[in-house]
């Protein structure tokens, strides 16, 4: 008997979402019909007009490639025409609309790098950090009409080690999300598995960051290095939590200088890489410590 073959849009937009993209186009029972992506955005100093790594990796792999601003009605009857099963949705950066939702007969599918319903919304592996979690994961769920609110086809759980930052915890979460989404969405397409409904009460939200959530306090930073409880704690968390976005910079004596790198040692912050502005990150952290005067803040 023949196998039947699922016709899937894929969205997504980010680093992470590529590794679910490529595990999607190695199941058999998967056809990507096309790929949603955000627009080319200016990158780089000259601002040269780039698509998305998913983009790039559309385009190159001949897969109908969208790239809309917002999911409107044009887009919504291109992706009917294609008369999709599903949707798999990872890292896209928009909010999708109901009736874009009502076209998959099977939903849409998101992999979410947290256990919900804990840390919803955008940030879920920088609050991880932050909040000082030994442990997160990642969820499959279906997107419904608010913000990773629909019912569970599976979650797994990662060990957050103390090396992690928001760069390395996210590639492991997504390439974890792809070895569930291989693990379980054929038994969810087949009717063996049925989504559960979240514990509602028990949601916990993320917030979006900005440059500013970055800034630490030079007499914050002080007691950090000297060992002052809780600060070198909470300090090598948020240096890990804003790696690369939006980084740790303090202000020393009208100065802006990136925290890169740093870990803890007997208690105490240890600094590991820095960057001035417009210069070459550097472990040469003495120029730091001769700048930092007691008024500044």
């Amino acid at each position: 008997m023949k196998k039947r073959v699922f016709s899937t849009i894929f969205l997504g937009s980010e680093e992470g979402s590529l590794i679910i993209l490529k595990k999607s186009l190695s199941l058999s029972y998967l056809k990507i019909a096309a790929v949603i992506t955000q627009p080319p955005r200016p990158a780089g100093r000259r601002q040269i007009l780039t698509p998305t790594i998913v983009g790039q990796f559309a385009k190159a792999k001949e897969i109908l490639l969208i790239t809309p601003n917002k999911i409107e009605k044009k887009v919504k009857r291109k992706v009917e025409k294609l008369k999709p099963d599903l949707a798999i949705i990872a890292a896209y950066g928009k909010i999708l609309p109901q009736d874009f939702i009502n076209i998959f007969p099977r939903g849409i599918i998101n992999i979410h790098p947290s256990l919900l319903p804990q840390f919803r919304g955008p940030t879920p592996v920088s609050t991880a950090i932050l909040n000082g979690n030994k442990t997160t994961g990642v969820s499959l769920f279906l997107i419904d009409s608010k913000i990773d609110h629909g019912p569970i086809i599976a979650k797994k759980k990662l060990n957050i080690k103390s090396s992690d930052n928001q760069q390395s915890l996210t590639q492991k979460l997504f390439y974890l999300g792809a070895q569930l989404l291989e693990e379980k969405l054929l038994s969810y397409l087949e009717g063996k598995i049925i989504p559960q409904p979240q514990g509602h009460r028990k949601a916990t939200f993320t917030k979006l960051l900005s440059r500013q959530d970055g800034k630490i306090k030079i007499s914050c930073f002080k007691k950090a290095v000297l060992g002052k409880s809780p600060w070198p704690k909470k300090i090598d968390q948020a240096i890990r939590a804003f790696y690369p976005w939006p980084g740790t910079y303090l202000i020393a004596n009208g100065q802006r200088v990136k925290i890169l790198k740093a870990h803890l040692e007997n208690n105490k912050l240890k600094i590991d890489l820095i960057q001035f502005a417009g210069q070459k990150p550097t472990d040469k952290i003495k120029k730091l410590i001769d700048i930092l005067s007691p008024h500044e803040s």
